[in-house]
């Protein structure tokens, strides 16, 4: 059973700064008398401001961020996740303390809440609020200072699914759960618990101890796994409590019962047993599986393996298509095959590749009457099989082999339609193109390919750059007419005529640009009379235009004052070069 236990003040506060604000003796009596011998889980939080590990019971923090600072802490249990926790114990009654986080998820998961309300208002700054719908209030305790308040779930709520299943599995009734005056729990816990020095092992009660085993045992007789390993944790109660009975005469220092390491292996080896016994299930269904899978024998692949005289590539023709043949097998295969029998113990006849592929060559042979002119479907071949060996494995190996017999040219397959079934015939020997070539003219045919394609691949895109260039020749020619020049020619012009070409072609962009802007115009012109025969516009949409056509205006201007400047640029630029040329030719005349 899962049970929640906190106490919160009268505002349902529970923490200050990540401590407990009060301290009444008679409150924390209590809490030790309601979870002492019980599993308590807490957050890391809620395990700092303890700042103590509480005796006779498992300690369990709940953490992802400080499992390695809490790892060397051997006397607690550390888990990143709630949920593994609440399944690894749930054989047994667990309380779980406390943060305001945990206490918030686990709330959904807990059976029962014990909730200490104090009568004052201690000016906390954690709070808890809950939804106690599911819950109903059974009974009330007061005290002087606090009143306890005892919730169970209601019988017509339910957890949610994702643990029911897994606590389903934890609470059968295989485990051996043990019940003395100071300790209720599974024989797993007892044994650590003593082991870590938690419990009193000359308290225990061992003559009840060796009752509830038998008793355990008379019960599960059959399970001797479970038996035998709660008989191994008996012996080892008997012998701790013989070493701690009989008198040792000999140097103390020379015992170490509290010894790390011991604690250590003993812990180990009860994590790994819990472990294996959770991992059983799964192991048992693997073991199932793995016993329907069967290796293939290394023999079976040496009709695959090439010698000195085996050609590096023996592709199919062309025609032949292993998805089409793949997708005919299969429909063969759901017409041919027939309900298997299950029995306790299944013999599967290992198959033989070259086997299959005789059989198969020999049932066409014999069918077409060793005919080349003549064809077979596939499903007429495998009717031809003893029925016992049709199933999957068979199929799939006479699916290769009737690749391997297209490959060595014995059959050839034919399908007129993708519909349509697919049929076999011989292969004429006589009529055998002999390709045959030797590794070293392979590797040079894929050379010379390799190379063909290179130079293909240059050629075509020598082709698209000159097809390009000759568009946009094309183009510019069209476009500026008798101010077009080629690269070469612009080469060979003087700095005057370079000038005057470039403003010649300026010209001539700016009125494209303006051409295609009153055409853009006309456009919309008409576009808007048309709606505005067909729709009356808003007052809204009339403003929105006269904005654009405002806009519009202004960049005109400012392109016809670029324009401006540009042309004045180019005249200034114009003149600059004329006295240039007058200075130099002044220069020459003084120097001669």
């Amino acid at each position: 059973m899962i049970k929640l236990i906190w106490c919160e003040d009268l505002n349902h506060g529970i923490a200050k700064n990540n401590q407990i604000p009060w301290k009444i003796d008679e409150e924390l009596n209590h809490f030790h008398q309601t979870t002492t011998n019980h599993p308590i889980i807490m957050g890391y939080n809620t395990y700092l401001a303890m700042n103590k590990i509480l005796a006779n019971q498992a300690n369990i923090v709940i953490s992802k961020k400080h499992q390695r600072e809490l790892k060397n802490k051997n006397e607690l249990f550390l888990y990143s996740d709630l949920k593994k926790a609440l399944i690894d114990f749930s054989i047994v009654d667990l309380f779980i303390i406390g943060g305001k986080k945990t206490i918030e998820q686990a709330i959904k998961y807990a059976d029962q809440l014990v909730i200490s309300k104090l009568n004052a208002d201690y000016g906390c700054d954690l709070f808890v609020n809950l939804n106690y719908d599911d819950f109903s209030l059974v009974q009330t305790k007061e005290y002087d200072q606090f009143v306890v308040e005892y919730w169970e779930r209601k019988p017509n709520t339910k957890k949610p699914e994702d643990l029911i299943e897994e606590l389903n599995i934890n609470l059968n009734d295989d485990f051996l759960n043990l019940s003395f005056k100071h300790f209720s729990g599974p024989f797993d816990l007892l044994l650590h618990l003593i082991k870590d020095k938690k419990m009193d092992i000359m308290a225990l009660d061992l003559f009840e101890l060796t009752n509830q085993y038998f008793a355990y045992i008379n019960k599960h007789m059959i399970n001797l796994d479970l038996v035998s390993d709660y008989l191994y944790m008996a012996c080892e109660l008997l012998r701790i409590k013989s070493d701690l009975s009989i008198p040792n005469f000999e140097d103390e220092t020379k015992i170490d019962l509290n010894n790390d390491d011991e604690r250590d292996r003993i812990v180990k080896r009860i994590i790994e047993y819990k472990r294996y016994s959770e991992l059983l299930p799964s192991l048992q269904k693997m073991q199932l599986e793995r016993f329907s899978l069967f290796a293939k024998e290394e023999d079976d692949w040496d009709v695959f393996k090439l010698t000195s005289n085996d050609l590096l590539e023996a592709p199919l023709p062309d025609y032949v298509n292993p998805k089409k043949l793949k997708k005919a097998m299969e429909r063969v295969f759901e017409k041919l095959k027939i309900k298997t029998i299950t029995e306790h113990k299944i013999v599967i006849e290992e198959l033989s590749i070259e086997d299959v592929k005789n059989e198969i060559l020999s049932i066409i042979k014999k069918l077409l009457n060793n005919q080349y002119d003549r064809f077979i479907d596939l499903e007429k071949i495998f009717e031809q099989i003893d029925p016992k060996k049709l199933n999957l494995r068979y199929f799939v190996t006479s699916f290769v082999c009737l690749l391997i017999l297209v490959r060595e040219q014995k059959i050839d397959l034919n399908q007129k339609n993708d519909d349509e079934s697919i049929s076999a015939c011989l292969v004429d020997p006589t009529k055998i193109v002999n390709s045959q070539e030797s590794i070293q003219e392979v590797i040079q045919r894929q050379q010379e390919d390799e190379k063909a394609l290179k130079e293909s691949i240059k050629q075509i895109q020598e082709e698209r750059k000159q097809s390009f260039f000759k568009q946009r020749e094309e183009y510019l020619k069209k476009k500026y007419g008798e101010y077009y020049v080629s690269r070469e020619q612009y080469q060979k012009l003087t700095p005057e005529e370079k000038i005057n070409i470039r403003i010649n072609q300026r010209k001539i962009d700016e009125q494209e640009k303006l051409n295609k802007a009153k055409a853009q115009n006309l456009v919309d012109e008409n576009n808007q009379i048309i709606d505005l025969k067909t729709k009356k516009p808003s007052a809204k949409q009339i403003l929105y235009e006269a904005d654009l056509i405002i806009k519009q205006l202004d960049d005109l201007i400012n392109d016809q004052q670029e324009d401006y400047d540009s042309q004045a640029e180019l005249e200034a630029l114009h003149t600059d070069l004329i006295k240039l040329d007058d200075e130099q030719e002044q220069d020459l005349i003084k120097e001669e």
